[in-house]
């Protein structure tokens, strides 16, 4: 965030800026927590706006931009935050109020500079440091605020001159233990029910305290009222924030060339902008040849096309205004075409890549973008590795598109689609409101990020095979039983199947024993899922990548393992470590483990990975569907392979 040699705590690395420190969430400063403020009070200046035109459809945006970076303090280069919760608590007096009020303490003694700096209590002698309060109240609908500390000793009934402090009378940690009191009049409420949702909700409707509709990072503290109710959360609690990441693997198509070319260039993207807005303006959203005609005829659009002409001229030697023009309406109008269709879902967009990534697409690899080298099955059975792997393909050069799309607050939404999903308030109340980041100009904060991979797809004839040897067993069932769990999404049920279940162990475990030859931690590698069991449009691949924001990328560590010689004892070592768990015979004959008990047999010792490596937060796994159960060892996919 700014110079590392002044202020080294308060750097954030650009890629954190996506998860887990993105746009809503909390960071921790010294003594001070901050949210991380809407990056529209961001340095406009400093953005470097990046482009994947496949993503930007999906999303139905112009283009992303990247997070700044920051060389010096003198450069006001930075991300901004907003400083939350504002209630402060001094350890000398146990005294708690709004860090405004500490401030003017401070102020009456001269120290206000050396107060925003690190937040201490003026009246101390020894200056003790403020801590923030950790409670903080939300709702399912993203929003965030303070907790009522005022309100909640008065009984609903607030003195003139509130003088609070926080309590804790046996000093053991425990929640009831801590009570609020109002010094002024006496009067005392323990805290012991806040984690109580029922209990808390109750008495926020006698104290009449409901939720402000506060969306604290876009620094709007006064709202309209929210129908939701609130809960209390430690500000470092895990469920306080969910970031929802729309993410791409960017393969460059010849469509649109014209475009990318202006989008390009630091000097005409801006004009480029100017004409689509203009062109929005005036042809509203119908593009008729009268309509082109008055775009032709309009000074400030035939200016830019004409700059824009001048520029491209040495590349496009035939280059017009009319081109320029039928190339952006023809844009503008399959975005709008794409946006008015039903939304694309996640494996729907992967499809493209599979197939390129597969060989079933034909592709160029002369493009810095995506260097790749495919073995076929052939290739594989010649060197003795099973024939359910179809292929592998080594992805020398990959760069990968992030997108921080929006985010929720208590559970997740999982969805599975493109953009993000807005929920009206009082509809799907079960459920947490998926709250859109996207900026007012349409664009969204992302990280374009270089790296290498390896891409694995096992064959569907296969897959469908085990899938009939395996149907009515235990294996299969207690997977399939899943779906009646009342906590799981409606997105999520698709995934409930033995095949999806089958891929994303097989990633895991391949992801783990990559880690142990590859050179690269476990948290540096990172998988994506390509999963379709439609008759006929069948996918099962597997891509595991590391990525690096630096624009050299990687060192190629990863993509030497993914050699079909190497390829053979990484799969076998990782298969032979996935018969036995330390905490066999429990794990492997589990019904039901982590999140929603969407495992099976599945834990930490075994399966589970990086929470930054996963897709699916450590969801969907179990290890019977590889190498089936004590009792039946032969029901496992790969049972035969490692005999």
């Amino acid at each position: 965030m700014t110079n590392k040699s002044l202020h080294p705590e308060r750097n954030i690395r650009r890629s954190q800026l996506l998860t887990p420190f993105g746009v809503g969430s909390l960071f921790d400063i010294n003594n001070q927590t901050v949210m991380i403020a809407d990056s529209e009070y961001w340095n406009k200046n400093e953005f470097k706006e990046i482009h994947d035109p496949r993503l930007e459809q999906a999303m139905n945006t112009s283009g992303f931009i990247e997070p700044p970076i920051s060389v010096d303090d003198s450069t006001g280069v930075g991300i901004s935050g907003i400083r939350f919760p504002q209630w402060y608590l001094s350890p000398y007096t146990r005294q708690i109020q709004p860090i405004y009020e500490w401030r003017k303490m401070a102020d009456k003694n001269g120290k206000a500079w050396l107060f925003d700096e690190r937040p201490f209590d003026a009246s101390s002698k020894s200056r003790d440091e403020l801590v923030p309060l950790r409670f903080i109240c939300v709702c399912s609908n993203g929003h965030i605020q303070d907790f009522p500390w005022v309100e909640w000793p008065h009984n609903g009934k607030i003195c003139k001159h509130p003088d609070l402090e926080l309590n804790n009378t046996h000093n053991s940690g425990s929640i009831l233990d801590y009570s609020v009191h109002c010094k002024n009049c006496g009067k005392r409420k323990s805290l012991g029910i806040i984690f109580n949702k029922n209990a808390f909700s109750d008495y926020l409707n006698l104290i009449g305290v409901h939720c402000k509709g506060n969306y604290v990072w876009k620094n709007r503290v006064k709202s309209d009222s929210c129908n939701q109710g609130l809960q209390v959360l430690l500000r470092s609690a895990n469920n306080l924030y969910f970031p929802n990441i729309s993410s791409s693997v960017n393969i460059p198509f010849d469509d649109h060339t014209l475009i990318k070319a202006i989008k390009a260039d630091e000097v005409l993207n801006p004009e480029y902008l100017v004409i689509r807005q203009r062109i929005k303006k005036i042809a509203n959203g119908t593009f008729s040849e009268t309509i082109k005609d008055k775009l032709g005829k309009d000074f400030i659009v035939q200016s830019f096309l004409q700059n824009i002409v001048d520029v491209l001229r040495n590349s496009y030697p035939n280059i017009d205004q009319l081109q320029v023009l039928n190339e952006i309406i023809d844009q503008m109008d399959s975005e709008k075409s794409s946006s008015d269709d039903e939304d694309i879902d996640v494996m729907d967009y992967r499809r493209e890549e599979f197939n390129i990534l597969s060989g079933i697409t034909p592709y160029d690899n002369s493009s810095d973008k995506l260097i790749k080298q495919t073995f076929n099955q052939k290739d594989l059975l010649k060197t003795k590795l099973p024939a359910s792997v179809k292929c592998i393909t080594l992805i020398h050069e990959l760069q990968v598109v992030s997108v921080l799309r929006s985010y929720s607050r208590l559970k997740p939404t999982d969805s599975d689609s493109m953009k993000e999903i807005i929920r009206e308030e009082g509809e799907n109340t079960e459920f947490s409101k998926e709250v859109s980041l996207r900026r007012t100009d349409g664009r969204y904060v992302g990280m374009r990020s270089h790296g290498e991979g390896i891409f694995i797809t096992l064959d569907p004839v296969q897959v469908a095979t085990w899938m009939d040897r395996i149907k009515g067993s235990e294996i299969s069932e207690r997977i399939l039983n899943k779906v009646n769990n009342p906590d799981v999404f409606e997105d999520e049920k698709k995934y409930i199947t033995p095949d999806y279940y089958l891929l994303h162990t097989l990633s895991h475990i391949i992801l783990k024993e990559l880690s142990i030859s590859s050179g690269y931690s476990a948290t540096a590698l990172k998988e994506r899922l390509y999963f379709s069991n439609e008759v006929g449009q069948e996918m099962y691949g597997i891509l595991i990548y590391t990525s690096s924001s630096d624009s050299e990328g990687t060192l190629g560590g990863l993509v030497k393992q993914g050699v079909p010689e190497k390829m053979k004892w990484i799969l076998l070592a990782a298969i032979e470590k996935a018969k036995w768990c330390s905490f066999d015979p429990v794990c492997i004959d589990s019904e039901g483990q982590g999140n929603n008990s969407l495992n099976a047999g599945a834990c930490h010792a075994c399966a589970l990975v990086s929470e930054t490596s996963c897709e699916k937060r450590n969801q969907y796994l179990d290890r019977g569907v590889l190498i089936g159960e004590l009792d039946t060892p032969e029901l496992g996919f790969f049972s035969k392979f490692i005999k």
